[in-house]
């Protein structure tokens, strides 16, 4: 790999400094000189040093055997078995348990071609590269060196090794003064904390500062991000995706889309704070939300915890949701609704300064309210069948709300109805009997096909029954009753069509940034 540098527009001839014996031997040309013993050549500012050598005269070139050793200077020394050079060309290659040396870096072959002209030196066979100014050490089959500019091309499984990670490629570009590789193609780069895929980018091995595009994709603990580009910074364990971001949670089966994120890797956390959609894949039904962002992080338990922020909205086919704040955690197999949450459950509508579902399976078991619970449900366009209290506990089977318990201050209006039905159990006719209107500490609600069927006031209630003509219609709705039903997610269709996001604030963020 000796890049021999220099040019004159009449080539110089090979001289001999010194040798043992001397001698004109015609068994190889009628021009060959032969020389044995502590030979010593020069060709313009490099010398050559060997055992033995044949030099040709009229072609200016020459043949050397034993323990050959280049010097260039001060710059560069290339030794080996056997060295083939030709002076007119400046082009040679050295073979045989190959070393070359220079200020940056030691590489050992079997077999180095090189073009003095060009400052081109290439080994066509397996070779290693070692830094002299850290532990780094890179193999490939194949390699280029422009020896002026200080860069190689390597082809063909290269792998570079450092203190820090393996990066595995088909092709790469490094140079050794700024230690800065280029790779193009397939590429992997492994670490303690995870592994990068990518196939084009660059990694900086003093800085450790990375970019990765064309399919990026990184898998670390708990989680698997892929973009179009991606940034990475070692030393903070910060990476920033951008570009068709997908974050998958593989502990929980869920998904995050987005057009950016970023990636904690201390903290095994990530951010996606433009248009991010969720999907929690389930066996039976998934869940689909969409956030102006959502973080992924984990408890000192390690165990998964996601906030979603500002305009949260989400659908499942049993239950579907808004509120500005969502968190959920999986030790607690428990979701918390946060900040004017609204839950729909069928023809209910829940509300209360606080939601609470605890799943089990993730499948929806019951539902807490601890303050200003309000459930609501539609009878007609005129008519809503409404409870309220301080507390509210829901209890779900088989995807089913069936009981719900009032605990403080209830209040409840309910519409009471008598149905006829054909003979296929058709409703062909809808009666309403009267109004059931009562004021009761503690109240039960039992439900049919999720709807309000029976209410039991379970410590003496103040109130009563009222035929419809005798009822005041003014008073058919408690305080604080609104129907939201505008705002409620009819499809996962719907959740999933991109909403314009708001500016994120980092100090909503339960980790900092720096």
């Amino acid at each position: 790999m000796c890049a021999v540098t220099f040019a004159q527009d009449k080539p110089k001839k090979i001289e001999i400094l010194n040798a043992d014996k001397a001698k004109f031997d015609k068994a190889f040309a009628e021009d060959a000189q032969r020389l044995v013993g502590n030979v010593k050549l020069k060709h313009d500012s490099v010398l050559m040093f060997c055992d033995s050598a044949i030099i040709y005269q009229k072609a200016n070139t020459l043949k050397a055997f034993g323990k050959v050793f280049i010097n260039q200077g001060d710059t560069l020394t290339l030794s080996g078995d056997r060295l083939n050079y030709n002076g007119n060309t400046k082009r040679g290659e050295v073979i045989g348990n190959v070393v070359m040396n220079d200020p940056e870096i030691n590489l050992k072959t079997e077999l180095v071609e090189y073009n003095g002209n060009l400052s081109l030196a290439y080994y066509p066979v397996f070779g290693t590269i070692t830094s002299k100014s850290n532990s780094n050490k890179l193999t490939s089959n194949k390699g280029l060196y422009f020896s002026d500019q200080k860069i190689f091309h390597f082809k063909d499984s290269v792998r570079l090794f450092s203190d820090n990670n393996t990066v595995e490629t088909d092709t790469m570009h490094y140079s050794t003064l700024s230690e800065i590789a280029y790779f193009f193609g397939q590429t992997t780069i492994v670490s303690d904390s995870g592994k990068i895929y990518c196939e084009d980018g660059f990694y900086n091995s003093k800085t450790l500062i990375s970019e990765f595009r064309k399919n990026a994709r990184v898998d670390n603990k708990s989680q698997r991000i892929h973009s179009d580009t991606l940034f990475y910074d070692q030393n903070k364990g910060l990476g920033i995706a951008k570009q068709n971001v997908l974050i998958e949670d593989t502990a929980n089966s869920i998904l995050v889309y987005g057009d950016k994120a970023f990636f904690f890797e201390r903290e095994d956390s990530a951010l996606i704070p433009e248009n991010p959609l969720l999907i929690q894949i389930l066996e039976e039904d998934s869940l689909f939300l969409r956030a102006d962002s959502v973080f992924l992080g984990a408890d000192s338990a390690a165990n998964r915890i996601l906030w979603a922020y500002h305009n949260v909205r989400f659908f499942k086919s049993d239950f579907q949701g808004i509120c500005d704040t969502l968190v959920y955690k999986e030790s607690a197999n428990l979701i918390s609704l946060l900040e004017a949450p609204v839950l729909w459950t069928d023809s209910n509508q829940i509300t209360g300064i606080k939601i609470d579902l605890l799943l089990d399976s993730n499948r929806l078991k019951e539902i807490h309210i601890p303050k200003d619970a309000f459930i609501a449900e539609k009878v007609d366009s005129l008519r809503y069948n409404q409870v309220k209290g301080k507390k509210l506990t829901g209890y779900i089977e088989n995807s089913e709300l069936k009981t719900i318990l009032i605990e403080g201050n209830g209040e409840s209006i309910y519409h009471a109805q008598e149905t006829k039905t054909d003979s296929n159990k058709l409703v062909i006719e809808t009666k309403n009997l009267g109004v059931n209107k009562a004021v009761c500490s503690n109240i039960k609600v039992l439900l049919k096909d999720n709807s309000l069927n029976q209410i039991f006031f379970l410590t003496k209630p103040d109130g009563g029954f009222y035929p419809t003509k005798k009822f005041n219609w003014d008073e058919s709705t408690l305080k604080n009753f609104t129907w939201q039903a505008v705002k409620r997610p009819k499809t996962k269709h719907e959740v999933k069509e991109i909403q314009k996001p708001t500016t994120v604030s980092f100090q909503d963020l339960p980790i900092k940034l720096e």
